[in-house]
């Protein structure tokens, strides 16, 4: 998925085995990453929240949330 901002990604945590997060890198860089081309490296810029309403109860001006469902710097390297 490409995440240009925090998303909430709650609902797929049941349903899906990996989930890969892009921040606007190219595809070709993309797929070199996922097919293991290249080693993968990453680390998430921003928290993301578990949930639409922790985000309404979330101060505006405020980084982070109480307790994210992934926290900054929250990734994988292989």
């Amino acid at each position: 998925m490409n995440c240009d901002r925090p998303a909430i990604l709650t609902p797929l945590l049941d349903v899906a085995t990996a989930i890969t997060v892009t921040y606007g890198t190219g595809d070709g860089a993309y797929a070199d990453a996922v097919t293991g081309r290249v080693a993968p490296l990453g680390r998430l810029p921003f928290d993301l929240p578990r949930s639409m309403d922790a985000v309404r109860a979330h101060p505006e001006d405020r980084p982070g949330f109480e307790d994210p469902l992934f926290a900054f710097g929250h990734g994988l390297s292989w």
